[in-house]
Formats: C-alpha cells, sequence, structure tokens
C-alpha cells in the first residue's frame, strides 16, 4: 500500500508510467486509488495539505528534484502523469513516431499555436508558464488555442515541466509550471535511444506493461493512453 513518498516513488519506478491521480478518465492507469476531492483508502494520503511525506501534490516536485528520473507533465488523455528514465524512450518513440516536430509541423501534424510555443522553450533553458504566456502577449493574444497547444506539446513529449517558481513579486497563490524541451530535461542518451526504437515495438512493449500492471484496463483506452 502507497502511504507516503518512498513508498510511491519507488512504486512508479517499478511500473514505469502513471496518472496522476486515481479518478476520472484514465483512473485505471494511475498507482494511486482516489483522487485530491475523494476520500483516500489510506488515511495517511491527504491532498493539498503541503507535507512533503503524505501529499501527492508535493511528490511531483520531489520527483522532479531527482534530475533525469522521472518526468512529470500533461501525458496522458490531455491529463497530468509520470513516465520514468526507463520508459520515457519507448513512449517519445510512439508519441513522436519517427518525426521531429519540424517535421510533423511541416506535414499538417503540429498546430501552429504549438510550434509557437515550442520556438520559445525551445530556446530557452526553462521558462515559466507565467513568462511564457507574457511572451506571446507581447507578440498577439494568448488565448484557448495556445492553451492546447501547450498540452498538445506535453502529450508529444517535445517538451515537459522541470519544476514550479512563483512570478516575480507575487508571494501568494499557485506557482507556476517551468517548461524546458524534452532534449533539456532528458539528455542526449534518451533522445537517441528513441530514435532507435520503432512505434509499432515501443507500443507493444508498453501494453504488455499496461497488462501487467494495469490488467483492468480496456484496450482501447490503453490504445489511447499510449498513443495520445
Amino acid at each position: 500500500m502507497i502511504d507516503c513518498y518512498s513508498a510511491f516513488r519507488a512504486r512508479l519506478l517499478t511500473v514505469g508510467f502513471s496518472m496522476l491521480v486515481g479518478s476520472g478518465a484514465g483512473a485505471e492507469f494511475s498507482i494511486l486509488t482516489g483522487g485530491w476531492s475523494d476520500a483516500p483508502p489510506n488515511p495517511f494520503i491527504r491532498w493539498h495539505t503541503g507535507d512533503p511525506e503524505t501529499d501527492p501534490w508535493e511528490w511531483r516536485i520531489r520527483l522532479l528534484a531527482n534530475s533525469g528520473e522521472v518526468a512529470y507533465a500533461k501525458l496522458f488523455f490531455g491529463k497530468a502523469g509520470y513516465v520514468t528514465r526507463e520508459w520515457a524512450p519507448r513512449l517519445l518513440a510512439v508519441r513522436g513516431r519517427g518525426r521531429t516536430l519540424e517535421e510533423a509541423y511541416s506535414a499538417g501534424l503540429v498546430s501552429a499555436p504549438a510550434k509557437r510555443i515550442y520556438d520559445i522553450v525551445g530556446g530557452c533553458r526553462g521558462i515559466s508558464a507565467y513568462q511564457l504566456r507574457k511572451r506571446i502577449n507581447a507578440q498577439g493574444a494568448w488565448d484557448a488555442s495556445y492553451e492546447r497547444g501547450l498540452v498538445e506539446l506535453q502529450m508529444r513529449m517535445d517538451i515537459t515541466i522541470s519544476g514550479e517558481e512563483r512570478p516575480e513579486g507575487r508571494a501568494r497563490g499557485w506557482p507556476a509550471s517551468v517548461f524546458v524541451s524534452s532534449g533539456i530535461f532528458w539528455g542526449d542518451d534518451v533522445l537517441a535511444e528513441a530514435a532507435a526504437i520503432g512505434a509499432e515495438d515501443a507500443s507493444r512493449r508498453i501494453a504488455e506493461q499496461i497488462e501487467r500492471y494495469y490488467p483492468h484496463a480496456k484496450q482501447k483506452a490503453a490504445a489511447k493512453f499510449i498513443w495520445g
């Protein structure tokens, strides 16, 4: 039973990928049971308390502090989830389908807002969502198409979250996610491994892992989980 951060981390490193919460769409692909508004099956788990040992919301940032071990982003069903270093090359191979972002954009497979966001994120060592919106607004207006583009890039695994920061001068409120390119986050080795794996073979291996650790998942949902 997962009742603390160390138990969660150990389980995630074993399974390889998971949704952030065990409720709503994709709940069957989470190593946690229930969501932040549900009464937890384990009395030690409490969302949004700020306790780094028992609050799964805090675990996201603790995991990211172990540089290159686990990625956290909107990876599955357009919602937040995790993938470990071991499984990242396979998921990258599937989501990229053998194309770079530039190639996918030229083929009409990536939206213009997503491409514009990537051009900014790819040129930085890290940029907060707050600063990203500020940059876009300086050239036009951030709207729903850019929100979709931000999710699109995370689902394709072109970018990921590297941490959080508060906008300058703001002591309260939610901190902003900091985005980096997957190349910066994972490094060249992971990208090279992904490039050497065929998408179909990678998909098959992920499906086998799902069958092992998420046996109640239906085939159609598993395919959407894998391919995005």
